[in-house]
């Protein structure tokens, strides 16, 4: 096909040809194929038809946490509204309301004489999503 890999990201494949411009982004096994071609699009995704087993999704709506909302003919909103919440229902988190800063900057810390239960395997699934 002519594709070349991006200087800034080796995931992303481009193809530039006169008026063809099509762009393809590879993630382990989501792939996004965007362009202005729809033609060529259409024959690059039956030939990966023959090759992999794909599922067409015609307008990208999530990919990698990240909520792609269309707006008017040529805008994008790009939001991570429901990556956030699905964290915060993992976290058993989603009725807790948000402040700006979790506590005072000024409290002077010290150790506590509480046993508190913790699950070190949450925390670090929570941070690792991060």
């Amino acid at each position: 096909f002519g594709f070349v890999v991006s200087h800034c990201d080796p995931s992303l494949l481009i193809l530039k040809n006169g008026h063809v411009c099509i762009y393809v982004l590879i993630y382990i096994d989501d792939i996004i194929i965007t362009g202005f071609f729809t033609t060529f699009i259409s024959n690059l995704i039956t030939k990966l038809n023959l090759k992999f087993s794909l599922k067409q999704v015609r307008t990208l709506d999530y990919f990698l946490g990240v909520e792609v909302k269309h707006l008017l003919t040529i805008s994008f909103l790009l939001t991570q509204y429901k990556y956030i919440c699905d964290l915060l229902h993992q976290a058993k988190r989603i009725d807790v309301k948000g402040i700006s800063t979790p506590m005072n900057t000024c409290s002077k810390l010290s150790k506590c004489s509480i046993n508190i239960v913790f699950d070190p395997h949450l925390y670090q699934s929570i941070v690792g999503a991060l």
